[in-house]
């Protein structure tokens, strides 16, 4: 039996595949400039989730609510891996991308994490803005826009980060 599985197991194998392949290619139609594509290997989708759980990063644990607002093209973000890998609750919202499904879902569920494209972001913020939606229990905001961030930060909370 032992010759039989030891066989079995150096002739059945399998691709030689390293960590360095391409896993996701994303490809971006020029919104903000220049169109572009880039491929993701998996090492690097899982060296930046791990970055996105360290302490000195996002800190991502199972404490955590993550609500992800980003387009299906930007999964490697990390942030979506990272609360996987975290433990952390994901929050979805599928295809209601506008400010009120967003805001409805954000003062539900109350994420500690919101991460989204500034379109998206933006709206939310204004419609929270108009309608006195509560967002003090957000810990963390990323997204991928410096001057969106630095906006919603002076108008918005001084802890967040």
């Amino acid at each position: 039996m032992r010759n039989c599985l030891q066989t079995s197991i150096r002739t059945i194998g399998g691709p030689n595949w390293t960590n360095a392949r391409p896993a996701v290619m994303c490809y971006t139609t020029g919104t903000t400039g220049d169109p572009k594509g880039v491929a993701y290997s998996h090492r690097s989708i899982y060296l930046h989730a791990l970055s996105v759980c360290a302490p000195w990063s996002m800190g991502l644990s199972e404490n955590d609510n993550v609500s992800s607002s980003f387009p299906c093209f930007t999964p490697t973000r990390g942030h979506s891996y990272a609360g996987w890998l975290a433990g952390s609750d994901l929050l979805m919202p599928g295809q209601y991308l506008q400010a009120g499904p967003m805001c409805r879902m954000i003062s539900e569920c109350r994420p500690t994490l919101a991460a989204g494209v500034p379109t998206i972001l933006s709206a939310v913020f204004h419609h929270s803005e108009a309608h006195s939606i509560d967002l003090s229990f957000l810990r963390l905001l990323f997204a991928e826009e410096q001057r969106f961030l630095a906006a919603w930060l002076k108008a918005f909370k001084p802890g967040i980060r």
